[in-house]
Order: structure tokens, then C-alpha cells, then sequence
């Protein structure tokens, strides 16, 4: 044997405890991942399953539901229904958050810190749905909507719907950003599509409308299923807020500030513009006034109001062809300014009045 030969028996010999620990490390990393990765795909599961029931929900005219047990169970029912037609979402989820689970929310909402004052409001809300009280608890918490929002993101602006806008699609940008944003999405265009919504006179396209509400064109909103619709909602917005960190929040009140100090140059831009209108409508209306006093001195007064005015026999020659000359200006610019027909007119009157006196042929 050489010893070229020799010495690769020897590594291989040497490497084969190495090759077994490797293998070792292998199968022992295999077994701890396996739980890891069974987990994943049941997430993975889970996002799908609630994407497709909650299309289903939100077709049916409730927010979109993050927990996974009503979600599931909704799923289990719709594999199980034959009619499809028939199949009724809103007794389901209506039947799941009774009393018991509605009872949790307060229990989530005392633990959040910017809820703290409004907890005896919440309270009511909770003890008006759980005792029927449709109406009191709908009117109670719709308006809590947007001091929450306003009021954890510090608002010191005046209040602007926009200004809402951009505090939401800030906090539903960032909230559950790891399972991505498709739940997130449903969230805001349930808000803008039910809450934010508009009305056009007694046209009303949703039943928990705050415009509407507000102005008082809702009067058949006190229902179980648009309350229940308002606390599930609300339980999801206060906790995406909890979940916001102390970046995602700065960033949304600089967004605002921003767009307030654009609304502040608007403004200001068009105050300016307004004044400069009124400053030249001024001087319009002091040579209107100067082109009056002068049209009535050159046409003459009767005799006894001759005190009244400046006197033009003061004047001389010069100082009349001037006053002749910026009458003239004046008149002329003023005929621009009117309209077409309006010219015509003018024009009519003239060669039938002021022509044949000026000429003498009258």
C-alpha cells in the first residue's frame, strides 16, 4: 500500500464518528422542526379557512371576526349545509356571542390603558345589548368610535374626516402584519362601507352610518345583530391599537400633523387670494365712485345743488381734458367687464340716447 493510500484510510476511518454525529444532529433537528413546521401549515390553514368565512361574513353585513373557534365553527356548518341559499351566518354568530362571550370583551377592554375612562360607558354598552337594550346600546357606542381613535393618537387638530382616515389605514396597515394584510384590508373597507358611509336624504346605505346616525336619519337601528355588528367591530379596532408600538403610532401623527399643515396653506393661500379680491374691489369701488361723481358734475345739477359738489368751473382746461380722458378709461374698462349681451344692450341705448344729444339730433 502507498501512502497516498494509507493516509486516505486513515480519514475515512477517522471521519466515520464524524459522519454519525452529523447524521445524529440531522435527525435530532428533523424531530424538533417537525412540531414547528405542523404548527406553520396549521396557521397557514387556519388564514385560508378564515379568509374565505369571513368573505362569507362580511357578505352578510358583519365585520370581518378574527377568533378561530367561531370562525370553524362557521366553517364545519357551511361543509355540513346542503341549501346553501338558505344558509343564515348571522344566527350563528349571533348564538356564539351570547351573553357569556360578550362578557369578555370588557374583560380585553379593562386591560387597555386608553380605555380606562370610558370603561363605565363600555359597561352600559355591554348591560343595554345583554338586557335587549338595542337602541341605548347602538347610540352609546357608535360615537366611542372615533374619540378612542382620536384620543389615543393624541389629536390636538381640528376635527377632519381625512384626518381619520389616515389614523386608520395606519393602524390597519400595521396590526397583525405577520399573517398579512388581507384581514386588515376587510377591517377598513368594512369601517368606510358601514360606518364612514354617507346618506342622501332619506337615503340611508347602512344601519350603523355615524353620518347618518348623527343627523338623525336612522330610526330602525336598534336591532341585536347591528349592535352585536358595533361591538365586534369595536373589540377589533381597540385591539389593534393595543397591538400598535410606539413607531407605527409616531408615524401616524406625523402623517396628520403633515396633512394639517397642508390644510393650514390651503387656507391661508386662499385667505390671502379672498383679500387681495376684496382689496382691488375696493379701489374698483373708489373709481366707481369718482367716475359717478364725475358723470353727475359733467351732466350738471339744477342750481341749487351746484354747493354740493367739487365744481368743475374751478378746474382748468388741463385738469378737465384729465378728468375728460380717466372718465373715458374708466367707462371703458367697465364696459369690458360686462357681458356680451349686456354690451349689445348698452351699445343700443347709446345710439338711441346719448348719440343724438351728443350730436345734436334731438
Amino acid at each position: 500500500m502507498d501512502l497516498a493510500s494509507s493516509i486516505r484510510n486513515i480519514l475515512t476511518e477517522k471521519a466515520k464518528p464524524l459522519k454519525q454525529t452529523i447524521a445524529e444532529i440531522g435527525e435530532n433537528f428533523r424531530e424538533e422542526i417537525k412540531p414547528i413546521f405542523e404548527s406553520l401549515l396549521i396557521l397557514r390553514e387556519q388564514f385560508d379557512i378564515r379568509d374565505s368565512v369571513n368573505a362569507v361574513i362580511i357578505e352578510s353585513g358583519y365585520p370581518p371576526i378574527w377568533e378561530i373557534d367561531i370562525i370553524l365553527e362557521i366553517q364545519n356548518k357551511m361543509e355540513d349545509t346542503k341549501e346553501f341559499e338558505d344558509f343564515d351566518v348571522s344566527s350563528i354568530i349571533i348564538d356564539y356571542f351570547k351573553s357569556e362571550k360578550i362578557g369578555h370583551f370588557l374583560d380585553d377592554w379593562s386591560r387597555f390603558p386608553f380605555l380606562k375612562e370610558r370603561m363605565p360607558i363600555l359597561e352600559s354598552v355591554i348591560e343595554c345589548h345583554k338586557s335587549g337594550l338595542y337602541y341605548s346600546s347602538v347610540s352609546t357606542l357608535l360615537p366611542q368610535f372615533e374619540g378612542v381613535i382620536f384620543e389615543f393618537f393624541n389629536h390636538s387638530y381640528k376635527y377632519k374626516e381625512n384626518y381619520l382616515r389616515i389614523y386608520l389605514e395606519q393602524l390597519l396597515l400595521t396590526s397583525y402584519k405577520a399573517e398579512g394584510d388581507s384581514f386588515n384590508d376587510k377591517v377598513m373597507q368594512y369601517y368606510k362601507k358601514y360606518i364612514l358611509v354617507g346618506f342622501y336624504g332619506k337615503e340611508v346605505a347602512s344601519e350603523i352610518s355615524r353620518h347618518a346616525f348623527a343627523h338623525g336619519y336612522l330610526k330602525n337601528f336598534g336591532t341585536e345583530q347591528n349592535s352585536l355588528k358595533l361591538l365586534l367591530l369595536f373589540n377589533q379596532i381597540v385591539t389593534f391599537l393595543f397591538e400598535m408600538d410606539d413607531e407605527e403610532i409616531e408615524k401616524a401623527k406625523t402623517l396628520v400633523r403633515l396633512e394639517s399643515e397642508k390644510d393650514r396653506d390651503k387656507k391661508k393661500a386662499t385667505l390671502n387670494t379672498n383679500n387681495i379680491l376684496k382689496q382691488q374691489l375696493k379701489e374698483k369701488e373708489k373709481e366707481n365712485e369718482k367716475l359717478k361723481s364725475l358723470f353727475l358734475e359733467f351732466v350738471g345739477y339744477e342750481d341749487e345743488w351746484l354747493p354740493t359738489v367739487s365744481g368743475l368751473n374751478k378746474k382748468t382746461k388741463k385738469e378737465l381734458t384729465d378728468y375728460i380722458i380717466d372718465q373715458r378709461l374708466l367707462m371703458r374698462e367697465q364696459y369690458k367687464m360686462l357681458d356680451v349681451p349686456l354690451q349689445e344692450e348698452l351699445k343700443k341705448k347709446v345710439e338711441q340716447y346719448i348719440w343724438p344729444v351728443m350730436h345734436r339730433e334731438v
